[in-house]
């Protein structure tokens, strides 16, 4: 069954046709497909605000350092990245399916990136290690996270911390590390980071607190981080991705509210449309599917239409508590 996404492309593509066929005089459609055009054009320039002239496009030169590319949409990213770099380096506390390492471009680094001083320390090895081989890491995607089910108040204290440490503190860290090198290293070189944040992080579900709240962390910071970055380098990019709810293993046993209004997103896709922003050099954000652009408006609205919005979605009712935490 269609979703409203794939509705709402098809009318737009059949806007001309159905101007056209209306019982209007000529001068009226023609105002009406003139403001069409004007419309179309202003769309036009607001998806390539983003994309820089004379950006290169990915090769063989270039390295790119993942975090969580074990599993689901991180796995699906090493996949697209290994067809279009020399290197792909995971770090990932788990490894990938042998099928992957098997490959000589992809290179597995074991790590628990929520221990802070490991995490560190194995960074600065793999940037010592490329750059003794005349390398440096050109893609930066900060992926790694993982859930809680459970009420804020039921949480252990070191759970409470491993959320952060995983979906907040490593990213923060990553980031610091890489940016740092790059500047000293390679500052007249290209560096495209991607961090994967989620629309939760926009308007958090009840027993889910603290994953939302993880996730702000993600936006604010790359809010604040990409006007840091244009005064130091213009070949410094940023791409912010802020999914629904993803069809992969962490939430597939959540069941979606309303697939015609808030379908799942295809991590498959996803995947593809981040590499080939990647590609172009596209920073900004990547929200999907279409709702997640109109969430953050839901936090404008008074009280009472926020909770109607939240009855309407179901969201508090979908999230059950689990007995023990994801490790």
């Amino acid at each position: 069954m269609a979703n409203i996404d794939e509705v709402f492309r098809r009318v737009c593509s059949l806007i001309p046709a159905i101007v056209i066929g209306l019982p209007l005089s000529g001068n009226f459609k023609v105002i009406l497909l003139l403001f069409y055009v004007i419309g179309r054009t202003i769309e036009f320039y607001l998806l390539n605000y983003n994309i820089p002239k004379g950006w290169s496009e990915l090769s063989r030169q270039d390295v790119a350092l993942i975090t969580g590319g074990s599993r689901g949409l991180g796995l699906e990213i090493v996949k697209k990245l290994k067809q279009k770099v020399g290197k792909v380096i995971i770090v990932d506390v788990a490894p990938p399916p042998a099928y992957i390492i098997e490959d000589d471009s992809i290179q597995f680094v074991r790590c628990n990136i929520g221990d802070e001083a490991l995490l560190k320390y194995t960074l600065t090895r793999v940037i010592e290690n490329l750059a003794i081989a005349e390398q440096h890491i050109s893609v930066l995607i900060n992926n790694a996270g993982i859930d809680h089910r459970s009420s804020l108040l039921d949480l252990p204290d070191e759970d409470i911390k491993q959320v952060f440490n995983v979906n907040s503190f490593a990213q923060i860290w990553t980031l610091r590390a890489v940016i740092s090198n790059h500047m000293k290293q390679n500052s007249d070189k290209q560096l495209f980071i991607v961090s994967v944040a989620s629309i939760l992080g926009t308007l958090a579900p009840k027993n889910l607190t603290l994953y939302s709240a993880s996730k702000a962390i993600n936006i604010q910071v790359h809010e604040g981080l990409t006007q840091e970055v244009k005064e130091l380098s213009p070949k410094v990019r940023l791409l912010l991705v802020t999914p629904g709810q993803l069809d992969t293993a962490m939430f597939d046993d959540i069941e979606a509210s309303n697939e015609f209004f808030a379908p799942l997103v295809k991590h498959v896709e996803l995947a593809e449309t981040i590499v080939g922003r990647i590609n172009k050099g596209h920073s900004g954000v990547l929200a999907n599917p279409m709702y997640a652009n109109l969430l953050p408006i839901v936090k404008c609205l008074p009280i009472a239409l926020q909770d109607f919005c939240r009855w309407l979605s179901q969201m508090d009712n979908k999230i059950e508590p689990k007995a023990e935490f994801p490790k």
